[in-house]
C-alpha cells in the first residue's frame, strides 16, 4: 500500500521527520500550496496532485482539517481520510493502514486510541516481566529495575460500606491502579480498619493491599487482617508495630518524623533494619508542588 500524506508548508519537515524511519510502510509527502495543513480543501489537495505523478492507494489530510473530501475522491478513485491531528502521531497511525479503515470524520489519533492503549500495556508488561525487582508484593514488582507503581488511596475507606469500597475498588483496578491503599479516617477504631481491609481482600485478593495510618494500633490492626503494605511508621510507632511487620514480612514505608527531615528518615529506617524487616519502602513526604494543587509522593526502595 502507496500512501499520500497530504500537509502544507510549514508541517512539511515535521511530516518529513515522522516518516524517516517507518521501515516497510511506502509513504510519501504531498505540500500543498499553503502554509497551515489544517486548511486543506479539496481545491489545494487537486492542485498539490496534478504535480504527483505517482498511484497512490490512501491520502491522509491533517486531522484537524474540516473540509469534505468525498466529491474529490470521487473524482480521482482514491479515498481522502484524516490523518492524526499532530505530525508526531503519524508513525503510529500508518502502523495500522492495512488492518483498519481510516475516518473520513474521525482523526486517525482518536480513532486508534484504543488500540494504542491495548498496544502500548502489551509493551509495558511484556517490558515488566524482563525486569528484575528489588522485591515483590503480590507479584508486583517494586525497585530495581520496575517501572514504577501506581498506589491509589481510598479516602476514608474506613467509612464505607462493602458495596462503597468495591465500587471505589473496581474503578481503580480499571484505571491501572497496581496498590489499593485503605485510607484511615480520624476517630477510626481497629475494627473499622478489619472490615475495610478484609472487604478489599475478599473483593481484590491478587492486588496488594495497604492501610494508610499513623497510629500504632490501627496499623497492627491492618497487620492483623493480612494487609500486604502499611503507612507510615516513623520513630512514634516503630516499636509498637515493628515485630508485628517482621513476623508477617509486611512491607512498611518509613516516613521522616515531623520535622520531615533527612537525618530522620534515615534513622527511622536504621531502626525498622535493626528489627529484621529487610523489604522496605522510604517516603522523604515531599512539600506539595506549588500551583496545581497536586501533590507530588516519591517513595523509595531501601
Amino acid at each position: 500500500m502507496r500512501i499520500l500524506l497530504a500537509t502544507g508548508r510549514k508541517a512539511e519537515e515535521m511530516v518529513k521527520d515522522a516518516i524517516a524511519n517507518l521501515g516497510d510502510i511506502c509513504c510519501d509527502v504531498l505540500t500543498q500550496d499553503l502554509n497551515i495543513a489544517a486548511f486543506s480543501t479539496p481545491k489545494s489537495l487537486r492542485k498539490a496532485l496534478e504535480k504527483y505523478s505517482k498511484n497512490c492507494d490512501l491520502i491522509l489530510v491533517p486531522g484537524l482539517c474540516k473540509s469534505d473530501f468525498r466529491g474529490l475522491e470521487k473524482d480521482i478513485a482514491t479515498p481522502v481520510r484524516l490523518g492524526p491531528r499532530n505530525a508526531y502521531d503519524i508513525g503510529e497511525a500508518l502502523k495500522y493502514a492495512d488492518k483498519q479503515e481510516f475516518s473520513s470524520r474521525v482523526p486517525a489519533d482518536v480513532l486508534f486510541a484504543e488500540k494504542r492503549k491495548e498496544n502500548a500495556h502489551k509493551l509495558l508488561y511484556k517490558l515488566e516481566d524482563s525486569v528484575k525487582a528489588t522485591f515483590e508484593i503480590k507479584g508486583v514488582k517494586i525497585g530495581g529495575g520496575a517501572r514504577m507503581k501506581v498506589c491509589a488511596e481510598m479516602v476514608d475507606a474506613t467509612l464505607m460500606n462493602e458495596h462503597e469500597l468495591q465500587r471505589k475498588i473496581g474503578y481503580f483496578m480499571k484505571s491501572g491502579a497496581d496498590i489499593l491503599d485503605i485510607g484511615v479516617h480520624i476517630g477510626a477504631k481497629p475494627a473499622a480498619v478489619k472490615r475495610a481491609v478484609t472487604a478489599a481482600l475478599a473483593f481484590a485478593p491478587d492486588i496488594p493491599i495497604s492501610v494508610d495510618t499513623l497510629d500504632a494500633e490501627l496499623i497492627l490492626a491492618g497487620v492483623e487482617s493480612g494487609a500486604d503494605m502499611v503507612l507510615s511508621v516513623n520513630k512514634e510507632n516503630i516499636a509498637a508495630v515493628a515485630d508485628a511487620i517482621a513476623e508477617t514480612d509486611i512491607v512498611p514505608v518509613v516516613i521522616p518524623d515531623s520535622e520531615a527531615s533527612n537525618e530522620s528518615l534515615f534513622e527511622n529506617i536504621k531502626m525498622v533494619k535493626e528489627y529484621g524487616i529487610k523489604r522496605i519502602i522510604a517516603d522523604p513526604v515531599l512539600n506539595a508542588v506549588r500551583g496545581n494543587g497536586r501533590k507530588m509522593v516519591v517513595l523509595l526502595l531501601i
